[in-house]
């Protein structure tokens, strides 16, 4: 596990390749040890993280103009870093990290990094001269402390998602929803339980979704919470079951769903190995967790 946690704690929210490049820092702005401008929006007290320690955070990439080009709370799993023993020099020129290290639970900081520092910046960053990171503390805990802490909330996560589905699909089998069923291709039956007024996937767009599977029958074959991360495919694309590259189109971000998919739109006659018999009518409950949309930056 811990080899899994440093992993997380690398690609979770540290997506680009940081160059060597420094600026110099605004007057009303701190300089953090790698020479990059910050700001603290806070002064909480408490303990800063120290080598081993994982820390759990929120943040936004903004741009000069004051749009959000990212924001990490559309994820299933708050990103974590885990403070390393040694630092290459690559490593020492993070401005996220070097920001972690000065802040406490609860503090909230921004670090400002120059579009020209980066070595491969996404092309929605380059219309800036730079792009603000804005960090807020969540938890600084021991490794130890951290996984008991993350499987207790999975377990829950995973109990408290599964009573949600169950009695989707128990309303869905009674005809509770008889009268918001909508066709699709004239064999696929979709239900928006919980609706919002989220985008909607196009072709291509990464769609992130979690699930409960069902049999007609009521057992569950397999389940997105399992993993505690949601299960992203390319809308579209064939990557899969037909019934889903039909109907999760069709599903607003944040909203939630059940979808029944006859066998020949799901895995057909043979069905899949082990988990799905042969000729398997399927019902999944689906909420759509989030979408990456087209990177088109508005002004």
């Amino acid at each position: 596990m811990n080899s899994l946690l440093r992993l997380t704690a690398f690609t979770c929210f540290i997506l680009l390749v940081f160059a060597c490049q420094q600026k110099e820092a605004g007057s009303n702005k701190k300089v953090l040890r790698n020479g990059y401008a910050y700001v603290n929006y806070t002064n909480n007290k408490g303990e800063k993280p120290r080598v081993d320690h994982v820390v759990t955070i929120d943040f936004d990439i903004i741009d000069d103009f004051g749009n959000i080009l990212s924001d990490s709370r559309k994820a299933n799993v708050r990103p974590t870093v885990q403070i390393p023993h040694q630092m290459d020099p690559q490593t020492r020129r993070n401005p996220l990290l070097a920001l972690i290290e000065q802040l406490t639970v609860g503090d909230s900081a921004s670090v400002f990094v120059p579009v020209d520092s980066l070595s491969s910046p996404p092309q929605e960053f380059k219309q800036s001269k730079s792009v603000e990171y804005r960090v807020v503390v969540r938890a600084i805990e021991l490794p130890d402390n951290y996984m008991n802490r993350i499987g207790s909330e999975q377990q829950k996560l995973q109990l408290e998602s599964y009573d949600e589905a169950k009695i989707a699909f128990d309303k869905y089998q009674k005809g509770d929803y008889d009268n918001r069923v909508v066709e699709k291709n004239g064999e696929i039956k979709l239900v928006i339980i919980d609706s919002t007024d989220g985008v909607k996937a196009d072709y291509n767009e990464l769609a992130f979704v979690h699930y409960y599977g069902f049999f007609r029958n009521g057992e569950s074959f397999d389940n997105s919470y399992k993993l505690n991360k949601p299960y992203g495919f390319r809308v579209g694309k064939g990557s899969v079951i037909q019934g889903w590259d039909i109907a999760i189109p069709d599903i607003p971000e944040g909203a939630t769903a059940i979808i029944d998919i006859p066998y020949q739109m799901a895995y057909g006659n043979e069905g899949r190995q082990g988990t799905i018999p042969a000729r398997s009518d399927l019902i999944y409950w689906v909420k759509l967790d989030h979408i990456e949309k087209s990177k088109k930056v508005e002004n």
